[in-house]
C-alpha cells in the first residue's frame, strides 16, 4: 500500500510539474512571465545560467521535475486522503515558501523575489496554485483507482 501511495504521489508530481513547466516557458516565451523565472535559475548551484544558459536551462528543468517529483510523493505520503484544495495548500507551504525563502535569496533575487519585482513572487504563487490542483486531482484520482 505504502510503495503504491510513493507511485501515486511520483505520478501526480510529475503530471503537474509537467504542466506547470510547460505553462511558465510558454508564459515567458509569450512575455507574460519575467526571464528571471527561467528553468536555467535553478540550477545556479551546479552551474552559471548567464554564461551557459543552455546546459543550465537543461540542469535546471531536471532539478524541477525531479522536485515536483518527490514534492508528489511527499504529497501523499503525508496527507491522508489528498484533494486539490490539499493540494494547494500543500504547494504553497512546502514548496512556494521553500523557493521564496531559501531558492531565491540562493540565487541572489532576495527573499520573495523582494530583488526584482513583485511580479516574481506573484509568478511562481500562482504556478504553485496550479501545481497544488493538479498534484491534488492526480494523487486522488491515482489512489482512488488502485
Amino acid at each position: 500500500m505504502h510503495n503504491l501511495n510513493l507511485r501515486a504521489g511520483a505520478l501526480s508530481g510529475l503530471v503537474a510539474v509537467t504542466v506547470t513547466s510547460i505553462v511558465n516557458i510558454a508564459c515567458r516565451f509569450l512575455g507574460l512571465l519575467p526571464d528571471q523565472l527561467d528553468m536555467k535559475f535553478m540550477a545556479i548551484v551546479f552551474i552559471n545560467p548567464l554564461t551557459n544558459p543552455i546546459p543550465a536551462f537543461w540542469v535546471g528543468l531536471l532539478i524541477h521535475i525531479l522536485i515536483g517529483l518527490l514534492a508528489g510523493a511527499a504529497f501523499v505520503v503525508l496527507i491522508r486522503q489528498p484533494t486539490p484544495l490539499k493540494g494547494v495548500a500543500f504547494s504553497l507551504v512546502a514548496v512556494w515558501l521553500g523557493m521564496m525563502l531559501i531558492v531565491f535569496p540562493i540565487a541572489g533575487f532576495g527573499v520573495f523575489g523582494l530583488s526584482i519585482s513583485p511580479l516574481m513572487a506573484i509568478a511562481t504563487f500562482l504556478l504553485n496554485i496550479l501545481y497544488g490542483l493538479i498534484v491534488g486531482a492526480v494523487a486522488r484520482r491515482a489512489l482512488i483507482a488502485a
